[in-house]
């Protein structure tokens, strides 16, 4: 592991920084922390988390769309114990973050994030299409699912998409909720802040995200070395442990989340039965013309398998903070179908 100096490089527009000073003495949950207000909208929620709630509420909440939306294609890659590499899913795909488009009246105040992706690759399953949105109070609006099949060419609602269900088009490597570290509701864990500590984590990694030919990355049994920057940073602990009478594939996980950008950082999960399951670490680089950090892509290693994935990877592909975000009628999934389908 090649380990670099430090840069915070780290930065915000102007407005995400007035809004965040705001939430530093404004912004509360409620529901036990479950929920957020919605007069958090447009900073970052907790910039002095107290709890583990708030500290994943900063996680979720991250910056990282800007005020318009991120569209991209990407690729999924899961690499199997003997070595032999499998391209899960190729896709492309929209991500916008309602919670920061203030400025954009159509708007519902509680959706806090949504996100929809169509398969290109493989072929069996080009055409299939899903989308996520998720709200600020989930025990009220829970995560609204939906999924689309050229086969039976109708949507249809998917519940299942959430909790420890397997992404399908991750190889089944990645749950729903760990989507970019952690997504989703955290009705199922109590989650402790534990402090802050310095430790090595995945940051300014460009040659990663953007700098190298995509088979460069991938070896036998971990991501190659020669392609990551490791920097020594402060980083937020947080453990979630499984609530009495809640049923999950984990019975433990702890984040370690790096202060400045709430993204960049590392995971570890345990089963049942204590033994440690999966860790995942993500990657953050600085979009320095949009003064956004940005943390997306992951390598994810399963250790009762003996198998890795790496998600979210651009280098087959691309990555476009778009200039004007797509109206909200035009995000419905049947709208978002009809537009992709006509193509």
């Amino acid at each position: 592991m090649d380990v670099y100096p430090s840069h915070r490089t780290a930065a915000y527009p102007a407005n995400v920084l007035e809004a965040t000073v705001r939430n530093a003495r404004d912004c509360k949950t409620y529901n036990q922390g479950l929920s957020l207000e919605a007069d958090c909208r447009g900073g970052l929620p907790f910039p002095i988390a107290k709890n583990g709630n708030e500290m994943m509420w900063n996680q979720l909440l991250r910056y990282k769309n800007g005020p318009t939306g991120v569209a991209d294609t990407h690729t999924s890659w899961v690499i199997a114990s003997n070595g032999a590499i499998t391209k899960t899913a190729q896709q492309e795909g929209y991500e916008e973050f309602p919670y920061y488009q203030t400025h954009l009246k159509d708007r519902d105040p509680q959706l806090y994030g949504r996100v929809w992706t169509i398969n290109t690759e493989p072929a069996r399953r080009a055409g299939e299409m899903s989308g996520i949105s998720d709200f600020l109070d989930p025990t009220k609006s829970p995560r609204r699912a939906w999924s689309y099949s050229p086969g039976q060419r109708r949507v249809k609602l998917a519940p299942e998409f959430a909790y420890d269900t397997p992404v399908a088009s991750q190889g089944g490597i990645s749950l729903f909720d760990e989507l970019q570290m952690f997504a989703g509701q955290q009705d199922r864990f109590d989650f402790k802040l534990l402090g802050r500590q310095e430790m090595y984590i995945p940051y300014n990694a460009y040659k990663w995200y953007f700098g190298i030919e995509a088979p460069e990355q991938l070896m036998k049994n971990h991501v190659n070395p020669d392609v990551e920057r490791w920097e020594l940073h402060r980083v937020y602990v947080v453990e979630a442990t499984l609530k009495p009478g809640m049923r999950h594939v984990y019975s433990k996980r702890r984040y370690y989340i790096d202060e400045d950008t709430f993204g960049a950082g590392l995971y570890d999960a345990w089963d049942q039965n204590d033994n440690l399951y999966r860790t995942l670490y993500m990657a953050g680089v600085q979009i320095y013309d949009k003064d956004i950090p940005y943390a997306t892509k992951l390598a994810i290693f399963d250790f009762n398998k003996n198998m890795y994935g790496i998600l979210n990877d651009f280098l087959i592909g691309n990555l476009t903070f778009i200039a004007e975000a797509p109206s909200n009628a035009q995000q419905n999934p049947e709208a978002i179908v009809g537009k992709m389908t006509q193509r």
